[in-house]
């Protein structure tokens, strides 16, 4: 995601308002539809309905809050079907020598939905952001000012009884557990701000054409996409951006040729999910490659892929099993002239999970991930043969589910790293939030790519109010 000039900026807020403006006119009855805290909805693939409208509460086990329906007049809504949130948020490192302000920066985020007949249905995600001199995006810059536009998700559904068809700009998500990325490969990610941006909020939309079908033997979802995206790296200059100074790096150019394509069929059976997943794609992430001299290029190689995703509930423990065969999968290596060069592996991802949900009064998430590199050679960069990590969340609600309260510990066995990340979320109201957090890294293998982010702990806060 580039940097954009004040003009795109404009053009992007032009759309929130005139699709805005376009779904309350649609809307002759005017129903006050509200959101809290939502802008998580690519976790619910199946969330529209062309029958009837459907309320969705507060699911623990996903974390998340959904759309739920509200009559109430008391509250002011800019656009019936519409979510917005204004949100400023600021951080500071706390670790010597890089304690200073970090993140000084606000936001203009616009979630849409309407149902425009019996039929089609349109969705619209946006969001402006604007960076302060001190934000470390700004900086980089050299600007007092900076602005940055994304959408996220801009498509058009066609529902029928047995089956959707929706083109445009969307989120796939794969996968039950949340502690490496197994399954969920489809949708590249956002990492300009490392592991400082929540799950939900780093997918990137690409431009999809999906069709999902329903029948008594499962549900299955067909894709296919031309000119894929690649996961969104921090800019030269940023805080986190990783410098190779005696380099020229180049990426790889894609076209519509490089296109990719897969499906999902997932079966419910009772309080047993499976799902059965296999596509083709290009790697989200490039793998340097030696050309010439000094020049190296960012390939994103094409691989296979096929996973499995299975979870069970019984009482209140949920159990969950992600798996996935990658083949042809390139792996950073080195050759004998300490030259960065691509490998072609084959390889098994797997996390397991057990999470526990006490009757609403906290939730404890253990997971257990690992990679398993067949071919493996001790040229391959930052990585072992095994790569094992631990996953533990706990959440809590305090004050009549007013405050809520998450602790997050990642290990990483081999390298011996790890991070704790609390945070603290109060809610004045359905509509005002504020966030308390702080992040520590405990990085203790100079090897990993980890290294450069050792003295990264962080204290932030932020407040988001919706209308």
């Amino acid at each position: 995601m580039k940097f954009i000039k004040i003009k795109n900026l404009i053009y992007v807020i032009l759309i929130i308002l005139i699709c805005g403006n376009a779904f309350a006119q649609n809307d002759p009855e005017n129903t006050n539809t509200k959101q809290i805290r939502s802008f998580d909805n690519e976790n619910d693939e199946d969330s529209f309905d062309e029958e009837e409208e459907e309320d969705f509460e507060y699911d623990p086990q996903i974390n998340n809050y959904d759309k739920i329906t509200d009559n109430s007049d008391d509250q002011f809504h800019l656009w019936p079907d519409s979510t917005f949130c204004v949100s400023h948020k600021l951080s500071y490192g706390t670790k010597e020598p890089d304690n200073e302000v970090i993140d000084n920066r606000s936001y203009l985020r616009g979630e849409l939905e309407k149902t425009l007949s019996d039929i089609f249905f349109v969705r619209f995600d946006g969001k402006v952001t604007q960076f302060f001199e001190n934000d470390h995006v700004a900086k980089a810059d050299n600007k007092n000012l900076y602005y940055k536009a994304e959408i996220r998700e801009f498509y058009l559904q066609a529902g029928f009884e047995s089956f959707k068809l929706r083109a445009g700009k969307q989120i796939i998500v794969w996968g039950e557990t949340d502690g490496d990325v197994i399954n969920d490969v489809v949708s590249p990610r956002n990492e300009e701000e490392f592991v400082f941006i929540d799950l939900e909020d780093s997918r990137m939309g690409q431009y999809i054409t999906s069709l999902d079908i329903y029948s008594d033997y499962g549900d299955t979802l067909f894709f296919v996409l031309f000119k894929p995206e690649v996961n969104n790296t921090p800019d030269q200059g940023t805080r986190y951006y990783v410098d190779y100074p005696d380099l020229n790096i180049t990426d790889e150019s894609r076209n519509f040729s490089d296109r990719e394509a897969g499906l999902k069929w997932k079966k419910t059976y009772g309080k047993f999910d499976i799902s059965l997943m296999t596509a083709s794609l290009l790697q989200n992430a490039g793998v340097l490659e030696f050309q010439k001299g000094n020049e190296y290029k960012n390939n994103y190689g094409r691989y296979s892929f096929y996973g499995i995703g299975l979870n069970y509930t019984s009482g209140s423990f949920l159990y969950k099993l992600d798996a996935s065969y990658k083949k042809g999968f390139s792996l950073q290596s080195v050759n004998a002239n300490n030259q960065f060069i691509g490998k072609e592996s084959d390889l098994i991802d797997t996390a397991i999970g057990i999470e526990y949900d006490a009757n609403g009064r906290y939730i404890l998430n253990f997971e257990i991930t690992n990679r398993h590199i067949f071919d493996y050679s001790e040229g391959l960069y930052g990585v072992e043969q095994d790569n094992t990590g631990g996953y533990f969340q706990y959440l809590k609600s305090f004050l009549n589910e007013t405050l809520e309260f998450q602790y997050i510990y990642f290990y990483q066995f081999q390298e011996k790293n790890s991070f704790h990340q609390v945070e603290l979320v109060y809610s004045f109201s359905d509509d005002l939030q504020l966030t308390v957090n702080y992040t520590i890294f405990n990085i203790n293998n100079e090897d990993s790519f980890l290294w450069n982010y050792r003295n990264e702990n962080r204290a932030g806060v932020e407040f988001k109010f919706y209308f």
